[in-house]
């Protein structure tokens, strides 16, 4: 029996290496597809190309900014999706404070240095400071797609969620303070959607909460 193939979409200047824990635990179990999530500046050519490498079915997961393109997709292309996951993200357009928030990334991003930059980011999501030194190198890393990231968000015209009737879990850290109350508010408005709260983390709950995380996401893989 062939494999299904599960498209992992990553977060702000996050790559694969936020899922690695997750990689580990399912990739006996499923085809496993991670988009390069930087080369876009626009959420419609970057779920375009997210659908050229995907198979006619699959099933999808995305964490933070990728949790709101996984929303986004299944917008236009629900009927390939066979299983969502959604983690610690949001649905609705941005408050004036994360505009503003958003706005000072971009217009810092030429001025001050990147180990400043990518240190002011690992604190603001960060939870548990014991991985603070990978999550900086992580962000260092994309750090060139922190302005074409941000624009993206910035250019959202309407947050809605599609009708999701797919079977979905959504997962969020308990002391995610800036994406809990929006992830929660994803899971009620998706019928018979499964909401897990990963206990001692925040927003980077793979890193940080991953034996969980991962058992969650097989235990969703497999069902």
């Amino acid at each position: 029996m062939n494999k299904p193939t599960l498209v992992l979409l990553s977060g702000l200047l996050c790559d694969r290496f936020v899922w690695q824990h997750q990689i580990k635990a399912l990739q006996h179990h499923a085809t496993i597809i991670v988009p390069n999530m930087n080369q876009f500046n626009n959420a419609d050519d970057l779920i375009e190309s997210i659908i050229e490498i995907c198979p006619s079915q699959f099933y999808l997961a995305g964490h933070s900014m990728g949790g709101w393109l996984a929303i986004e997709l299944m917008r236009k292309y629900s009927e390939r999706v066979r299983k969502l996951c959604i983690i610690a993200t949001s649905a609705r357009l941005d408050s004036a404070k994360k505009m503003r928030l958003r706005n000072q990334c971009i217009n810092s991003f030429a001025t001050v240095p990147t180990e400043e930059l990518v240190n002011f980011l690992a604190e603001y999501y960060l939870y548990k400071p014991e991985i603070k030194l990978s999550i900086t190198d992580m962000f260092k890393r994309n750090i060139n797609a922190l302005v074409s990231q941000q624009e993206m968000m910035i250019q959202r015209r309407c947050c809605k969620s599609p009708t999701i009737k797919v079977p979905t879990i959504v997962l969020v850290g308990k002391e995610d303070n800036e994406f809990f109350k929006s992830t929660k508010y994803i899971a009620c408005h998706i019928p018979n959607a499964r909401f897990v709260i990963v206990n001692d983390c925040g927003h980077m709950l793979l890193l940080e909460q991953p034996k969980v995380c991962s058992e969650l996401i097989l235990d969703w893989l497999l069902s």
